[in-house]
C-alpha cells in the first residue's frame, strides 16, 4: 500500500512536471452556436493543420531562448533584415498554442515561453526584468536586438497584440488550468486592468486608442468583440467598461465601413470617418486602404458571430460578403491585398499575400445560409503559400476558426460535435444529352483535356465531345474539380500560363493555324462558375516566350444565369499575332484548385465593325442560324399530354393529333429543318441524325435520331 501510494505520488509529479493535460485537445471538430462552418473531411483537415503547425513551429518560432532565468520564445519579424520582435505575433503564436494543444506536442511549454516573453519586455520597462513577475503588463510593440541584447522599443503598445494576449491567457486557463505552478487566470486579470489603463481611452467617449501614447486614428481591426465578451464576464469590476467599450467600438466600425464593398480602411479618421495615413512611432507612414490590419476585420467578426451570434460583427461581415463574389470572380484565392475602399486595388507587387489575403472570405461565415464561397476559403487557405511568418501564423488561426476547431473554451456548453462533414463540390455529367452532332455558333470541334500539370476530373472526359442538348438549346458543357500542382511554384491569381497546352475546354476552330487578326472583339454568351480564364492557342508568344492572352481581363466572373460578355483584343502587339490561331481555351484558374463548370450558349468573333470576321467565310461555317432566335421554348414531357410522337429509325410519326396538323422541326440552333402538314399517325423522314425539336401544334416535343 505505501509503495502504490509512492508510486502514485512520482506519476503525479511527473505529470506536473510534463503539464497540464489540455481539457480540449486538439482537434475539437466543434459546430459553433451560430454561423457557417466549412470541414469536408475531419481526418484530413486535422492531419493537415497539425503539418501546417508543425513546420510553423519549425521554420518560424525560436525557442529556449533563456531571458532573466526563464525558457522564452518569440517570432522574428520576417521583414526585418535585423531581430525585430512584435508583440502581434507574440500574442498570436499564444492563441495558436491553445487551440493546437494535444497530449504529444507539448504546446503548453510553448504558450509559457510565448507568455514569457510578453511579460519580459513590458512597456514600462527598459530591460527585461518582469519575466517572474505575477504582475502582468501589456507589452512594448516591438523588441529588436541591440549589443547582442534583446530591449524592446520604448514608448508604444499595441493594443490588439495586448487584448489578444488577455483573450489567450483566459482560454489557457481553461485549457490547462491555474492550479500549477503559472496562474492564467490571475496573469489575465492584471493584463486586463493594465489595457484598461493605457490602452483605453476612458473619456467622454471610451474608444480604444491607436497606441498607448498616440492616439491619432481609430483602427477597425482592433474591434474584438468576441474578446470584449469574454473580458466582461471575467470581471465584475470592470464589466460595464467592456460592454461601453463594445458599444462604442461598433458604432464606429460602422461609420468607418465603406457603404458599398463593405471595406474598411488600416487606420480611420475618428471626425470624418474616412481613411487616413497614420504616422506612428516606428516612423513610417501607412496606407489608408484596405490593408495589413484591416484584412484581419473579417475573422475578428466571424468569431464574434461563431460564438456569440454578434448582430453587429454580422453586419460588417455581411456588407463585404456582397461585394466580394464579383471581385474575386467567385473564388477567396483572388482576394487582393490592398483594395482602396471603393474596391479599387494596386497592381501586383510587394502588398500581394494571398494567403493572408484569402482568409477575407470568412466574411461568409455569417451569410443566412450556406455559400459555397466558404468552400474557396478553405481550399485557399489550406493550399496556398503564406510569404512570412505573420502570414503563416493568421493563416492558421483563420483555418481553425473555419474548421469548427477554435471554439469559445468559456463556453463549451454552446457548441456541438460536427455531426456531418461540409459538402465539398463534384464534378458529375452536366445534364442533357450528350451529342457530337450539334454545333454552337456553327462549331462543333469541341474537347476537353488536361495538360498533365494538374489533376482534373472533368465530365465529359476527352473521349467525347462536350456537345449537349438541353432544354431547347444546344450548349458546349463541362464539369470539373482541379488540384493544381502550379500553387507551389506561385501564387493564387499570378501563376502564368504553361505553354500551349492547357486543362479545361477548348473551342478548336480547324486542324491548321486560322488567320484573325481582323477580330477586334469576342463575344460570348455562357455562365460559369469558378474561376474561367479564356485566352487564345495561338503560334505567337511574347518577349519571354509564354503564351499571350490576346485580350485585357481575360477572367469571367461567375454566374448563376446566362450572361452576354466580350472581350476585346488590345493593340499591344497582340493583334499581330492573331494571324496564326488554332483555337480558343477555357481554362480553371483556381490555383489552389477546385470546382468549375462553365456553359456556352453563344460565341461570335467580331471586327471592328461589328461585324462576323473574316474565318468564317474561309472555313465555310455556317452563320445563318445566328440570325435566328434560339428556340429557349421548354419541351413539354411526352406523358403530360395525350399527343404521342413515335421515332422509329430515321422515322417520325405523331399520334392522337388531328388530320392536318401544322408541324415544323428545329434544330437546337433554332433553324427550322422542315415544315409541312400531316395526318395522324403519318411519317416524316428525317434526313440526318442529331437532336431536334418537333413543333406540333404549337407544342413542343423532344427528338433524338440515332445514326
Amino acid at each position: 500500500m505505501h509503495m502504490l501510494f509512492r508510486f502514485s505520488m512520482l506519476l503525479l509529479l511527473a505529470s506536473v512536471l510534463a503539464g497540464a493535460a489540455p481539457q480540449y485537445p486538439f482537434p475539437q471538430n466543434k459546430q459553433y452556436a451560430y454561423g457557417q462552418i466549412f470541414n469536408p473531411d475531419l481526418k484530413k483537415t486535422e492531419t493537415a493543420i497539425q503539418q501546417k503547425f508543425a513546420d510553423w513551429r519549425k521554420n518560424w518560432v525560436t525557442e529556449n531562448v533563456e531571458i532573466d532565468g526563464v525558457k522564452t520564445a518569440y517570432i522574428k519579424m520576417s521583414d526585418s533584415k535585423i531581430l525585430r520582435i512584435s508583440s502581434r505575433d507574440i500574442a498570436f503564436g499564444m492563441l495558436l498554442s491553445v487551440y493546437m494543444a494535444d497530449a504529444t506536442n507539448d504546446a503548453q511549454s510553448l504558450f509559457n515561453q510565448f507568455m514569457n516573453f510578453y511579460r519580459c519586455f513590458a512597456n514600462e520597462n527598459k530591460e527585461p526584468k518582469t519575466c517572474k513577475s505575477q504582475n502582468f503588463k501589456i507589452m512594448a510593440g516591438e523588441v529588436y536586438e541591440e549589443d547582442s541584447a534583446l530591449v524592446r522599443y520604448a514608448g508604444v503598445s499595441n493594443p490588439d497584440a495586448d487584448m489578444d494576449a488577455a483573450l489567450a491567457l483566459l482560454l489557457a486557463d481553461k485549457q490547462w488550468g491555474s492550479e500549477g505552478t503559472e496562474k492564467y487566470a490571475t496573469y489575465a486579470k492584471s493584463l486586463l486592468q493594465d489595457i484598461y489603463e493605457n490602452d483605453i481611452e476612458t473619456g467622454e467617449k471610451m474608444h480604444i486608442k491607436a497606441y498607448s501614447n498616440y492616439d491619432a486614428a481609430f483602427n477597425p481591426s482592433y474591434s474584438a468583440f468576441a474578446s470584449f465578451e469574454i473580458f466582461a464576464e471575467s470581471g465584475a469590476a470592470l464589466k460595464d467598461a467592456w460592454n461601453t467599450l463594445a458599444k462604442n467600438t461598433a458604432a464606429e466600425l460602422a461609420l468607418c465601413q465603406d457603404s458599398t464593398t463593405g471595406l474598411v480602411p488600416l487606420w480611420c479618421d475618428y471626425s470624418t470617418h474616412k481613411p487616413v495615413k497614420v504616422q506612428d512611432s516606428y516612423s513610417y507612414e501607412e496606407g489608408p486602404g484596405f490593408i495589413y490590419d484591416a484584412l484581419l476585420v473579417p475573422w475578428r467578426m466571424a468569431t464574434a458571430y461563431y460564438w456569440y451570434g454578434d448582430e453587429n460583427a454580422k453586419k460588417v461581415n455581411d456588407k463585404l460578403a456582397k461585394w466580394l463574389p464579383y471581385v474575386s470572380y467567385g473564388h477567396a484565392s483572388y482576394i487582393r491585398s490592398y483594395y482602396k475602399l471603393d474596391g479599387s486595388y494596386l497592381t501586383y507587387g510587394k502588398w500581394d499575400d494571398l494567403a493572408e489575403a484569402s482568409g477575407v472570405g470568412l466574411a461568409f461565415s455569417s451569410t443566412d445560409k450556406y455559400d459555397p464561397y466558404l468552400e474557396t476559403v478553405y481550399e485557399s487557405l489550406m493550399n496556398l503559400n503564406s510569404k512570412t511568418a505573420r502570414t503563416e501564423t493568421e493563416r492558421i488561426l483563420e483555418l481553425l476558426l473555419l474548421t469548427g476547431n477554435m471554439p469559445d473554451l468559456t463556453h463549451m456548453e454552446n457548441t456541438k460535435n460536427i455531426a456531418t462533414a461540409s459538402v465539398m463540390r463534384q464534378p458529375q455529367m452536366p445534364k442533357g444529352t450528350q451529342d457530337s452532332t450539334l454545333k454552337v455558333s456553327g462549331f462543333g470541334n469541341w474537347v476537353t483535356k488536361s495538360n498533365g500539370f494538374n489533376k482534373i476530373t472533368i465530365f465529359p472526359d476527352s473521349t467525347k465531345k462536350p456537345l449537349f442538348a438541353d432544354n431547347g438549346m444546344a450548349l458546349v458543357k463541362a464539369e470539373m474539380r482541379v488540384e493544381s500542382s502550379v500553387g507551389k511554384e506561385c501564387s493564387g491569381a499570378y501563376c502564368d500560363d504553361r505553354e500551349n497546352v492547357f486543362s479545361g475546354l477548348a473551342l478548336y476552330l480547324d486542324d491548321k493555324f486560322q488567320d484573325l487578326s481582323d477580330v477586334d472583339t469576342i463575344r460570348m454568351t455562357l455562365k460559369t462558375q469558378g474561376v474561367i480564364g479564356v485566352s487564345a492557342l495561338c503560334y505567337g508568344k511574347n518577349d519571354e516566350g509564354r503564351r499571350i492572352t490576346y485580350w485585357e481581363n481575360n477572367l469571367i466572373h461567375s454566374s448563376d444565369e446566362f450572361t452576354t460578355l466580350s472581350f476585346t483584343i488590345d493593340d499591344y502587339g497582340n493583334k499581330a499575332s492573331m494571324d496564326k490561331v488554332k483555337g480558343f481555351v477555357f481554362e480553371p484558374m483556381m490555383t489552389p484548385g477546385g470546382y468549375a463548370s462553365i456553359e456556352i450558349q453563344d460565341i461570335k468573333f467580331l471586327n471592328k465593325d461589328g461585324k462576323l470576321a473574316k474565318v468564317y467565310d474561309e472555313l465555310k461555317i455556317d452563320t445563318t442560324a445566328s440570325e435566328i432566335k434560339t428556340v429557349t421554348v421548354k419541351p413539354v414531357p411526352s406523358n403530360s399530354l395525350k399527343t404521342k410522337v413515335h421515332v422509329a429509325g430515321h422515322s417520325v410519326s405523331v399520334s392522337n393529333v388531328s388530320n392536318a396538323s401544322r408541324v415544323q422541326l428545329f434544330d437546337l440552333q433554332g433553324k427550322v429543318v422542315l415544315e409541312r402538314v400531316v395526318n395522324a399517325n403519318e411519317a416524316i423522314e428525317i434526313p440526318r441524325a442529331g437532336s431536334y425539336l418537333l413543333r406540333v401544334d404549337g407544342r413542343f416535343y423532344p427528338v433524338r435520331i440515332n445514326r
